[in-house]
Parts: C-alpha cells; structure tokens; sequence
C-alpha cells in the first residue's frame, strides 16, 4: 500500500495510511514498529 503512487504522491493519504499502520501495529502489541509507523507519520507531516 505504500508504494502505491496514488498514496506516495499524496501527503494527506500516505499520513492517513502510516496512521492506520501504528493503530494497527498497537492492537497487536507491536509497540516497536507502531512507533515506527507513528514517527514516520510525524515526518510526512511536516
């Protein structure tokens, strides 16, 4: 899903999909990648 181009091209649905990632990631209890997920959410968004 990330590599899709509709997604890399667009900051807003690529912030949206990280995002989705984390939640994801959490439920599981994947904290390492959530946070992950999470931090690179924070860096699409700047």
């Amino acid at each position: 899903m990330l590599q899709d181009a509709s997604c890399s091209n667009q900051p807003h649905r690529l912030v949206r999909v990280n995002n989705d990632l984390g939640a994801n990631y959490m439920i599981k209890g994947d904290y390492a990648k959530a946070l992950e997920q999470y931090q690179q959410t924070f860096d699409v968004s700047l």
